[in-house]
């Protein structure tokens, strides 16, 4: 795990990056703070999907409160959809 610090806001943010996560395939991004410039962590999962032009996953709960166990939103060439990321592991 590798943390940085940035600012918005003039709030100084711990940004928290674990690499290697899931299938090994993943990076992990921690924000420790709710003082962010996004809404929520779709809205954040988003930008980044469209910005850094890749795959992004994300906690579902701003679109889908009752997200099970594993459940996530994938974000892929702006298209969403709900994934099991367990099931997927498994499979």
């Amino acid at each position: 795990m590798t943390i940085y610090r940035c600012q918005v806001r003039g709030s100084d943010i711990p940004v928290m990056t674990t690499h290697g996560v899931a299938d090994g395939t993943f990076t992990s991004i921690f924000f420790g703070s709710p003082r962010t410039p996004w809404r929520n962590d779709v809205d954040c999962a988003r930008q980044a999907a469209r910005e850094l032009q890749c795959e992004v996953r994300c906690d579902p709960v701003a679109v889908r409160p009752l997200a099970g166990p594993g459940e996530f939103l994938r974000i892929v060439d702006g298209r969403e959809e709900f994934v099991n990321w367990d099931q997927e592991l498994e499979g």
